[in-house]
């Protein structure tokens, strides 16, 4: 293999991350993703046995994500701090 092929297989994996995504992207897809959980759970109000499951599920991923989640949350928060920085020298 070559550099070049190295070099495009290190873009690939950092895309697929999500780390070449702007912070204000993200926000917005976790907003979306909120308004669709949302609408959801107000579906499956209708079985709780379902809900209780879907909040045993995602306790767990919240525990075992929450190093990423934490450090998602500290990205989009240096970044507000930055713009509002930046907004108040113009």
């Amino acid at each position: 293999m070559n550099d070049s092929s190295l070099e495009k297989d290190d873009d690939e994996d950092n895309a697929e991350s999500g780390k070449d995504i702007h912070p204000l992207a993200k926000l917005s897809v976790v907003a979306v993703g909120t308004k669709i959980g949302a609408t959801v759970i107000l579906k499956m109000a209708k079985y709780p046995i379902l809900l209780f499951g879907m909040g045993i599920v995602s306790g767990y991923y919240i525990n075992k994500n929450r190093k990423e989640i934490i450090a998602a949350v500290e990205d989009v928060k240096q970044y507000t701090v930055s713009m509002g920085k930046k907004k108040d020298e113009n």
